[in-house]
């Protein structure tokens, strides 16, 4: 039986202290009662009875330890703070007057000596039991003990990995039992578990399956994620009176499915289902509706994995919304709807999407949040005028709504929630502490995830093979989107695939209806110009030759290199030339602000929508008449929502060319889009060790072109993926799928986190540029003052980032160590001196003499 009475009657304990209320202190057991007390809370509303029966079902043989497997979980959370009885956390943290200062303990560390009383407590129960257990199952329970062990000693910080609780654990305990004064305030089994736990070699080399290795992963995020979420929740109980009740949970499905079908574009696709409604001759909308209704019908509920293939333009973000409101409503124990973008901008369009969806409703509005380690709190401080009005307390002081914010921040407390795939994958793999937080939380709900093949394809198997076993456990819903969707589930284990369905059961039926298969003509005879010395400026003058001959005064055109440095001579080229003409001449990169980015898209959508162009700011409604030529890196395909005319591409992989062709034409309004392609640097560099990038799979080759001309990704894919599983069943031992393997048999949380990485692209620098701009000096002096400033750091956190929001225009990020800066505040390098590095009114990392060619997305 669990052992919830650990503190001696006798002896006063304390946990935290109020600095606000006369030094007020929590007793130890109070604290560790109301952590449990937030466990169960959580453990109730997200369902997760299931969950833990499910991975007990899959580690254990036998029901004989499921008692004590329910009870060594919960006094995880009972006992995490029980070393805080250190005399030495007490007479230094706690100021504990009542504790001698004669006692010997080397630190005032208390969450060690919470796993040593943790695993005490616990190896005598299991030594009771262990009588006529497969050796399988003593084993998994001793290494359930070990997890746990280390989710107690790594809640203030991270875990490390399975055998780490364990290291020098011998001489610990043994000087841990020869403080009399553990024992006199605690009840704690004293026994010999000397031969144990030198035997934990064995333990932690047991030949468990991928599966069960899998399951302890899962297990470990979870507990560990319950813990670290439960602990503070009770700490912010007692320290700030901000009780939790609300863990964001979607409890409103028949509301948000009505306001949904009330949309326009939902109600004119259901009068077009009844017959009730036609098209007009050619309308791209009737494909549209046609697959919105085919992946409707084709929703197996009972599945976990549905894959959404659908061309470029098709509406895919809308076909997604619907399936989720499906899902939540024939399944009542879902509650939580997560999208992941691939893209900042993707997600900044969704949540904008949303809102107009439920334009009018504020509490549903409320409901949807953006999730994003970037763009995380600038719309928070609307969040909170929200919250008031939605509240009616006005009197409520400000300081506990930000609390509260940046809670539901930190847990995921949204009922939807929308991000990046890095930010997914960070709470399915990251290491850090706040990577643990939501991730109970995504237990029972509806995940969407875009373009996920986007990322390095060395990890593909691994990871559907991973997000298989995250729904089947968890019981996510999972839908992977896309217009060039790989049949990535072939690499996983057969009794997996039975759990993923295709939602569109023939993707050519669209891909090659003419609406979207000629919505754009492919022109590869740029393509044939030949090596030469001087091939930069034959192809320069050829794209050149090109532009002239198709401006009109109205024409949108969009030219992409790899390389930055390639785009800016490019673009400085141009603007000589169409000097004397109307042309609106744009570029981007990865030096382009933020806000420069905005007002560049804002420009290109508003030329061919009326009500757009009525919004505009003044300054910008000046670039509306005219041609107008964005020169870009890849950057604009990173999820911007653009509608060009004619295009111009360095090739790259695949995938990317067909999302640059969704950029041309996206819907159909102009007869003769056009996209030439041609060849000038190379790819190598963004997309290291990535099998696409094999001259034999690039647009160069005839029969690659073929592909994209008709389609065909099933058959290019094909080649890609039969190479993947030809390099994973490598004899070698030196296989990424291979090393993963061995990541999760040790539970090496930080390899594991590195492994999933999905982008490794080099570190980053912030700095920030005065550029002589009354705004710009203001604003650093206020980023300053609000640095230094002795606010709630939750409220501080908030307004920080949301003053970052508004440096955006001066900040800029490069990949080489800053030189030469006048200040340094909060991570971000300031120059004083910023209009040195500009270059007609541009920022040009060149200035700084940092290699910055490449731009990695």
């Amino acid at each position: 039986m669990t052992n919830r009475e650990l503190i001696k009657k006798k002896n006063k304990f304390y946990a935290h202290k109020k600095k606000r209320d006369g030094e007020k202190k929590e007793l130890l057991e109070d604290h560790l009662y109301l952590t449990l007390k937030y466990y169960k809370k959580i453990y109730e509303s997200k369902n997760l009875s299931p969950v833990f029966e499910r991975i007990f079902k899959g580690l254990f043989i036998s029901e004989k330890f499921k008692k004590i497997y329910d009870e060594m979980i919960e006094d995880v959370i009972y006992y995490h703070d029980i070393g805080k009885v250190n005399p030495l956390f007490q007479r230094e943290i706690m100021q504990n007057k009542d504790i001698e200062d004669n006692i010997r303990v080397e630190n005032s560390n208390h969450s060690y000596f919470s796993s040593l009383i943790y695993m005490r407590n616990y190896l005598g129960r299991i030594d009771e039991e262990a009588e006529g257990i497969e050796e399988n199952d003593l084993i998994m329970l001793y290494s359930i003990l070990t997890i746990n062990m280390g989710i107690i000693q790594g809640h203030h910080g991270s875990l490390k990995s399975k055998e780490s609780p364990i290291f020098s654990i011998a001489e610990n305990d043994e000087n841990f039992m020869e403080i009399a004064f553990f024992q006199d305030s605690i009840h704690i089994d004293a026994s010999d578990y000397s031969e144990v736990i030198e035997n934990y070699d064995m333990i932690l080399g047991y030949p468990f399956d991928k599966e069960k290795h899998i399951l302890m992963y899962i297990y470990s995020r979870l507990l560990f994620g319950l813990l670290t979420q439960s602990d503070i929740l009770a700490t912010m109980d007692y320290m700030a009176d901000i009780k939790t009740e609300d863990f964001g949970l979607i409890n409103n499905t028949d509301e948000l499915l009505s306001s949904f079908n009330d949309n326009e574009i939902t109600k004119t696709i259901r009068r077009y289902e009844e017959g009730n409604y036609c098209y007009p001759e050619g309308s791209i909308n009737e494909l549209r509706s046609e697959m919105f209704l085919e992946a409707e019908r084709n929703l197996q509920t009972n599945k976990n994995i549905f894959m959404l293939e659908a061309p470029t333009g098709a509406g895919k973000t809308n076909i997604s919304i619907n399936l989720a409101l499906k899902l939540l409503e024939e399944h009542e124990e879902l509650n939580k709807l997560f999208y992941a973008f691939p893209f900042n901008t993707l997600v900044e369009q969704t949540y904008n999407g949303l809102l107009e969806i439920y334009e009018g409703n504020k509490k549903i509005q409320q409901q949807i949040s953006i999730y994003n380690s970037i763009n995380s709190f600038e719309d928070l401080e609307k969040e909170l005028k929200l919250a008031k009005e939605i509240s009616g307390k006005d009197e409520e002081q400000e300081e506990i709504l930000y609390q509260r914010l940046y809670r539901d921040y930190q847990f995921l407390y949204y009922p939807i929630s929308i991000s990046t795939n890095i930010k997914l994958f960070d709470c399915f793999f990251g290491n850090q502490k706040s990577s643990y937080y939501p991730f109970p939380l995504l237990a029972n709900s509806v995940i969407i995830m875009d373009e996920i093949q986007s990322y390095k394809n060395s990890i593909w198997q691994e990871m559907i093979e991973m997000l298989g076993y995250f729904a089947e456990i968890l019981n996510i819903k999972i839908i992977i989107m896309s217009a060039t969707l790989p049949g990535i589930e072939s690499l996983i284990h057969k009794t997996q695939i039975e759990n993923v369905q295709r939602l569109i059961e023939e993707p050519d039926k669209y891909y090659q209806d003419q609406r979207f298969k000629n919505r754009v003509l492919c022109d590869y005879s740029l393509l044939g110009i030949g090596e030469t010395e001087n091939k930069r400026d034959v192809l320069f003058e050829n794209i050149i030759e090109i532009i002239e001959g198709s401006i009109n005064g109205k024409k949108l055109i969009l030219v992409e290199f790899i390389k930055k440095d390639t785009a800016k001579d490019f673009y400085n080229k141009i603007c000589d030339l169409f000097a004397d003409q109307h042309v609106i001449i744009k570029h981007m990169d990865g030096d382009t602000s933020r806000k420069s980015r905005k007002d560049i898209i804002k420009v290109i959508k508003a030329k061919k929508n009326k009500k757009l162009a009525e919004k505009l700011e003044d300054e910008l409604k000046k670039e509306l008449e005219g041609d107008y030529i964005l020169v870009s890196t890849q950057v604009v395909e990173a999820g911007v929502d653009i509608d060009m005319d004619i295009g111009f591409k360095d090739i790259s992989l695949f995938d990317s060319e067909e999302q640059f062709l969704g950029r041309i034409n996206r819907n159909f309004k102009y007869k003769d889009a056009v996209a030439y392609f041609f060849d000038l640097d190379s790819v190598d560099k963004i997309y290291k060790n990535d099998v696409r990038t094999e001259s034999s799979l690039l647009l160069k080759m005839e029969k690659i072109q073929e592909l994209l001309n008709t389609k065909n990704f099933k058959e290019y894919y094909k080649f890609v993926l039969d190479q993947l599983v030809k390099d994973n069943k490598d004899s070698s031992n030196n296989t990424r799928y291979k090393k993963y393997e061995t990541l999760l048999k040790e539970l090496d949380m930080t390899g594991i986190e590195k492994h999933f990485k999905l982008i490794n692209k080099a570190d980053t620098f912030s700095i920030y540029l005065n550029t002589n701009n009354s705004s710009s000096d203001k604003l650093w002096e206020e980023y300053k003052d609000l640095l230094n400033s002795e606010m709630d750091f939750s409220e501080k956190k908030i307004k920080l980032i949301n003053l970052r929001g508004r440096m955006d225009e001066f900040t800029y990020e490069i990949y080489s160590t800053p030189t030469g800066y006048q200040d340094y505040y909060g991570g971000i390098y300031y120059y004083d001196n910023g209009e040195i590095f500009m270059d007609n009114g541009r920022f040009d990392s060149r200035k700084m003499n940092n290699d910055e060619s490449f731009d990695f997305l």
